[in-house]
């Protein structure tokens, strides 16, 4: 990889231009830190309304001319918005990296925001919110994200509510692209085999003009509260996550990074990580099992997600509980060599495209870190497809290959490697059908023969699944939680997970067992 060049112009905006010796192609986009963490509580969503709306026509261009420009450079181009940012980008041909480039701008600054279109976007956004509703992963994990971090922006959906999404008006749109849109929020990337001259020349011309914003207050950096939630809606399957405190964003994160990644590749970021190995491979309880670490400024998360029958639930947090507990026991040679080189491989791999090299250094600006979860959207102009990052349900089905899909991202919020502190697990389960009890021996267990109220159901699960003390105890055998439902009684274990970096260990997190 050739050297990285770093510009910041006069207006603040910083630029990014990395070039590929012999690419016959160009990535050109620009992130903004405009998401759901910096939106008035009212406004929620609006983000994500403004990424779509930059798609319907500016004062110069129509909708269909967009298209159909995009199509003459022979390129693709599309967007998605994230908690932190929202990110413009197209891909096309090297001697057309100007033009697409110079497009975007225009998407950015200069978008109509007509009431018409307005109006007709947001039934597609209300339509987008209703699919969403019908995946039990992405239920999950916004469940979890608002009881993790209730007084945060951080823990909104990105979509909004349906009340917030219907108050939007073009006004308010045009008011926060004026706000947030500021030269000081942005970075401008290109890579690939675009022209060096003629990429600053166009940059310059379209967003070196624009206006220093007012300083943004400081991010907040909120508490990890721990607890349980539940969710019922009518899904074949439970959708479980289950999460931790995990590494906040930062160059002062980078030495815990590298070991939360490895850790992450070991427990359940690869096809011989333990969790898919003993939950997929060997007992087939489930077909999509991972973990997953996802960074902000000030906090983060690291999570284990799973979704599986719901007679196979409680089985599951056993044995998952099992699995991470054990990784307190230490990490053999071998498992940490073949976690180090998957994930070295994948490095280098991921930059084989233009595009995965501009989203690469995109990623690495303080102000944007990767996605745990993003709304990426079908292909929105151009022949190039759905080029750069694919969202999170762009990895459910990749089985196998869920390692190589999975961004290994910069390490996770929250609290940091050596504090000592540990926490215990947060749980979201979405469930279906209604928990279905049966009495078995002295332990209620769930299957799906005999029915019982929600409320005694809520206060079952409850029980197995909250989050006690900080206090150390002993995990049951595996026979034992795996044979006898041993999960029913199990208290927390509360080792922390270590892992080494330069000959030191840390903490990185608390484990759970449900109850």
């Amino acid at each position: 990889m050739k050297q990285l060049e770093k510009l910041t112009l006069d207006n603040g905006l910083r630029v990014l231009l990395l070039p590929v010796e012999g690419a016959l192609s160009a990535s050109v986009g620009v992130w903004v830190e405009a998401g759901a963490r910096y939106e008035p509580a009212d406004k929620q969503g609006i983000s994500h309304f403004v990424e779509h709306m930059a798609f319907k026509g500016t004062h110069t261009r129509t909708a269909r001319q967009i298209s159909e420009e995009m199509d003459l450079l022979g390129g693709g181009m599309n967007a998605y918005t994230t908690k932190e940012y929202t990110r413009f980008y197209a891909q096309t041909l090297a001697e057309n990296a100007r033009p697409a480039m110079e497009l975007l701008a225009d998407m950015l600054l200069h978008s109509r925001m007509a009431a018409e279109d307005v109006e007709v976007e947001r039934g597609v956004i209300l339509e987008e919110m209703a699919m969403y509703e019908d995946a039990g992963e992405d239920v999950a994990h916004e469940a979890l994200c608002g009881a993790v971090w209730p007084r945060s922006p951080l823990g909104r959906p990105i979509c909004g509510t349906r009340k917030t999404v219907e108050s939007i008006q073009p006004g308010d749109l045009l008011r926060y692209v004026a706000e947030e849109y500021a030269p000081g929020r942005m970075v401008a990337v290109a890579a690939g085999g675009y022209n060096r001259e003629e990429m600053l020349a166009c940059i310059h011309s379209t967003l070196g003009g624009l206006k220093p914003g007012a300083p943004r207050p400081t991010a907040d950096a909120p508490a990890f509260t721990p607890g349980v939630v539940l969710r019922k809606k009518k899904f074949e399957q439970v959708s479980l996550e289950l999460a931790v405190p995990g590494l906040p964003f930062g160059e002062e994160e980078k030495s815990q990074r590298y070991a939360l990644m490895l850790f992450n590749f070991i427990a359940g970021g690869g096809a011989s990580s333990r969790l898919f190995l003993r939950l997929r491979e060997e007992l087939g309880l489930a077909y999509s099992i991972y973990s997953t670490h996802y960074a902000s400024k000030g906090a983060g998360l690291f999570t284990v997600s799973a979704a599986v029958s719901p007679k196979q639930q409680l089985r599951v947090l056993g044995e998952i509980r099992e699995i991470l507990a054990g990784l307190a026991g230490g990490i053999g040679e071998e498992e940490f060599l073949r976690a180090r080189a998957q994930i070295k491989s994948s490095f280098i791999l991921g930059l084989e495209s233009v595009a995965a090299r501009a989203t690469y250094v995109g990623r690495r600006q303080p102000v944007h870190p990767p996605p745990r979860r993003h709304l990426l959207h079908p292909h929105r102009g151009g022949g190039a497809g759905r080029s750069g990052p694919a969202g999170a349900a762009g990895y459910r089905k990749a089985g196998r290959q869920i390692a190589a899909k999975r961004p290994l991202g910069a390490g996770c919020r929250g609290q940091g490697g050596g504090s000592g502190g540990l926490s215990p697990l947060y749980s979201a389960l979405t469930l279906y059908p209604p928990f279905i009890i049966e009495k078995r021996t002295s332990q209620p267990e769930i299957n799906g023969r005999h029915s019982m109220g929600e409320a005694a159901a809520d206060k079952t699960l409850r029980e197995r699944c909250r989050p006690v003390s900080h206090e150390t105890s002993r995990a049951p055998p595996l026979a034992a939680a795996r044979d006898k439902m041993a999960c029913d009684r199990a208290r927390l274990c509360q080792k922390p997970l270590l892992f080494s970096g330069r000959n030191r260990w840390f903490p990185l997190v608390g484990t759970a067992a449900p109850r």
